[in-house]
């Protein structure tokens, strides 16, 4: 089972071209579409297989509707601008390195994670409790969410998932870490 839900952000391409030329019965390749283009109302998404038992099983598994309109357009639109949405793919991943150096700077920052994503990863320096109310700080300051994920770490130390977005809005997020921060 491979995920390649950000396979676009990522340095290596994907290896559905390759099993498309030869094909391997016990991989799956998944893909949530809806991560990668930004839009996870939508719940759109793939599964590659070259097993014809294991795809029948999914056709038959699968409600009779299982996409809705807005999904549907909006998969038509992005197939006429393939160009387009490669570029944007280029940017972010421009972007993305542009705003880990931005944070690598901030004295508080101890590390941000190298990413094949369309976010960051980023260890703040100092435990969890000096910054717990940092996300609801800048929502309130600032009206931008940011998702702290130092649950999962277990570590003690503070983790923030951080979203790259335009430059702008990352320099907005960057003025409001550098207000906030103690």
């Amino acid at each position: 089972m491979i995920d390649e839900s950000f396979i676009d952000f990522a340095p290596a391409p994907s290896i559905v071209p390759g099993l498309e030329q030869e094909p391997m019965r016990n991989v799956v390749v998944l893909k949530s579409l809806s991560k990668a283009l930004g839009v996870p109302g939508l719940r759109l998404g793939f599964c590659y297989a070259a097993d014809p038992d294991f795809t029948a099983f999914i056709r038959q598994n699968l409600p009779i509707w299982n996409s809705n309109s807005v999904a549907e357009c909006f998969l038509e639109l992005l197939l006429k601008y393939p160009q387009e949405l490669e570029q944007s793919y280029q940017d972010t991943i421009h972007d993305r390195e542009a705003f880990a150096e931005e944070l690598r700077a901030l004295p508080n920052v101890d590390t941000v994670f190298a990413s094949a994503a369309n976010f960051l990863l980023v260890k703040f320096k100092g435990g969890v409790g000096m910054w717990r109310d940092l996300p609801n700080r800048i929502m309130a300051a600032s009206n931008i969410y940011v998702k702290d994920v130092s649950g999962k770490m277990g570590d003690g130390h503070f983790y923030l998932r951080l979203a790259v977005r335009l430059p702008e809005e990352n320099k907005t997020l960057m003025k409001a870490i550098m207000a906030l921060m103690p």
